[in-house]
């Protein structure tokens, strides 16, 4: 229990400099406030922090958070291969929210590396098997999304499907927007 309140109030704290703000100018670290120069910065800072806490607490809960926030670091920074392979190690871990959540991620990093077949496929894996952190309807707009520019007969009926099955829903607000974007 010890080691798990440990492993947690680390996170904690390394959460709260990722959550930072990155103001240019920005003064030195006090004790009330932490802000950084820039973005990159503030990434550095809490990567620092989140790989320590995936080495030391690894197997814990907190220990594979940190792991997956260690991840999203090296996106921020555009380390995309190394978040890559961060991701995956998260995709393949116990929990399956989190497992969804780091899946979700690196699609949007084969998005980023121009690997449409890769991101699609996770996609279309995670409307297959939606969980709570990662619903359906979240996976289908980051597809339709996808097809935007590449197939737009397919991002449409992918919006249409989402209007269909939740009609009073955000998402279904969302789908109806893009698809008034994209009419002809």
């Amino acid at each position: 229990d010890h080691r798990q309140a440990a492993a947690a109030q680390k996170l904690g704290d390394a959460l709260v400099t990722y959550n930072a703000l990155a103001l240019a100018g920005a003064p030195a670290q006090g004790s009330q406030m932490v802000s950084f120069t820039s973005s990159a910065e503030r990434a550095l800072a809490a990567r620092k922090q989140f790989y320590a806490i995936s080495s030391e607490y690894g197997s814990s809960r907190a220990g594979q958070w940190a792991h997956y926030f260690a991840a999203l670091c090296e996106v921020d920074l555009g380390n995309y291969a190394v978040a890559e392979g961060q991701l995956k190690d998260v995709v393949n871990s116990r929990d399956a929210e989190l497992s969804s959540l780091a899946n979700l991620v690196l699609a949007s990093v084969y998005r980023n590396q121009k690997k449409d077949s890769d991101a699609i496929a996770i996609y279309k894996e995670l409307i297959d098997h939606p969980t709570l952190s990662v619903p359906k309807t979240t996976a289908q707009l980051g597809l339709a999304d996808l097809y935007q520019t590449t197939q737009p007969a397919e991002a449409n009926k992918l919006y249409e499907q989402i209007a269909k099955d939740d009609a009073k829903g955000p998402a279904a607000q969302i789908a109806a927007q893009h698809q008034k974007a994209t009419a002809p």
